[in-house]
């Protein structure tokens, strides 16, 4: 195979990965495609600390 083709194919591969690893990080880490989008996301921690009595415990939080 001429080394011509083989650049291209490997241009093609890395530009193929960078677009792959953009959409992994818009879909799954939500980041916004443009500058100024903006997502309605929360990142919520809690520390919940209880004493069992033997009975089933339930936890939620408030809606």
């Amino acid at each position: 195979m001429p080394s011509k083709i083989q650049f291209r194919i490997f241009v093609a591969v890395l530009f193929l990965l960078g677009v792959g690893s953009i959409a992994q990080r818009h879909y799954s880490g939500e980041i916004p495609w443009f500058p100024g989008d903006t997502y309605s996301t929360w990142m919520i921690e809690a520390k919940v600390e209880f004493t069992a009595q033997g009975d089933a415990v339930n936890a939620s939080f408030a809606t």
